[in-house]
């Protein structure tokens, strides 16, 4: 990655479907076996945006972010795990590979088929967010637009593909507020319990002069702990948006079945994931 302008390497699409596939599902088994031998992810980085110091900071491109290649349907197998492997703490990976293995082809197979459901509706939260938040900055007070535009990577788990040219839009634009949807779809905090809506978008601010980045986030919405990362209170995601119990839904089937409104759901969670984001650069 270029450190200077945050541009991801250049991939095939071959290279890039591959890539993908074998990151999450080497994110995923290595997040379970640190759950297991008790070890916590560390928390994002987070640079807050100080208002104050950058008020020539008027006007802003929002960048809309990829479609999800890929939306998650946990059935909170991998959690379970965690906690009956946790107990044993050093032993924890031998005890819990395996069952890992299952756990994980039960999370990818459920993922897949809801992905699939969603593939077959009309819908677009992508742009959803980012008119939501073109709207709430202009709210706080900045002239903002929506851009689109072909990006070298897709994000994939924990790590965003920015744009890679954000001095194109110099002329336009005093920053550009890249988007990214890191996470998207429903999670079970336990097999037992109903699917909640799970949304994470990771966010950064960059001067189109300087190329400075100015602010960064990571802003979700979901559990009151994200189960990611999470062993004896640790947790990778700090949700910022709590799901309520009224946006579940009992079972797969019925999340499935009921697809619409499912959608509808996170298509409201981008929204106030915006409002949040759109809080931060609040003049004062």
């Amino acid at each position: 990655m270029n450190m200077a302008t945050g541009a991801p390497e250049m991939h095939s699409p071959s290279e890039r479907i591959d890539s993908q596939t074998c990151a999450k599902r080497w994110l995923v088994t290595t997040c379970i076996v640190a759950l297991l031998v008790g070890c916590a992810a560390p928390a994002p980085l987070r640079q807050p945006y100080n208002a104050a110091a950058h008020r020539e900071i008027v006007r802003i491109v929002v960048i809309e972010p990829e479609k999800p290649l890929q939306y998650i349907a946990s059935p909170g197998t991998t959690r379970l795990v965690a906690l009956v492997a946790g107990p044993f703490q050093g032993l924890g990976a031998i005890v819990g590979l395996p069952f890992l293995a299952v756990a994980e082809a039960v999370e990818f197979a459920k993922a897949g088929a809801f992905t699939e459901t969603v593939g077959a509706s009309n819908h677009d939260i992508s742009l959803v967010l980012a008119e939501a938040l073109q709207s709430e900055l202009t709210a706080v007070g900045l002239h903002a637009v929506v851009r689109r535009v072909e990006r070298a990577a897709q994000s994939t788990g924990d790590k965003p593909a920015w744009a890679d040219d954000y001095g194109r839009w110099r002329d336009e634009a005093d920053a550009v507020l890249d988007l990214q949807i890191l996470e998207i779809g429903y999670r079970a905090y336990l097999p037992h319990t109903p699917y909640l809506p799970a949304l994470v978008v990771g966010v950064r601010l960059v001067e189109t002069r300087t190329l400075r980045i100015l602010y960064r986030n990571t802003e979700s919405f979901g559990f009151g702990r994200a189960p990611r990362g999470e062993l004896g209170g640790d947790a990778y995601w700090r949700v910022g948006v709590l799901a309520e119990a009224g946006q579940g839904f009992a079972t797969f089937e019925d999340l499935v079945v009921r697809r619409e409104e499912a959608l509808a759901i996170l298509r409201d969670a981008a929204r106030m994931v915006a409002t949040r984001i759109a809080s931060d650069f609040e003049k004062p």
